[in-house]
């Protein structure tokens, strides 16, 4: 049963992504870029840059409606919002989330 969770969930993920037909192309090079986003923020965290982490956010929420990943737009709202917080735990928790989805979509990318 819970195997047929998994796929449902993966399945209700991927219909949410709604990629306009002339930026197909362009996928795996933003794909790429979201993960090294991942990379950046780690690093912003560990020195405590909040106010970087507030300008990333605010870049990837730009960024991830106009290629179709509504979810990604909404972490970066989350991240923009917690690190002018300066709430640590949020940014991490939100970071984690971010990461999660984008490595997901780049090993499905031949499904979107």
């Amino acid at each position: 049963m819970q195997t047929t969770n998994i796929v449902d969930e993966k399945t209700a993920l991927l219909s949410q992504i709604d990629i306009p037909e002339d930026l197909r192309h362009l996928i795996p090079g933003f794909v790429e870029r979201r993960i090294q986003d991942v990379e950046i923020l780690r690093g912003l965290i560990e020195s405590g840059e909040f106010d970087e982490i507030k300008k990333h956010g605010h870049r990837i929420k730009g960024h991830g409606k106009g290629y179709g990943f509504d979810k990604i737009s909404d972490c970066g709202d989350a991240l923009e919002k917690y690190a002018g917080a300066r709430n640590e735990e949020a940014v991490r928790s939100t970071l984690a989330e971010y990461e999660t989805y984008v490595r997901f979509i780049s090993e499905n990318l031949n499904q979107i």
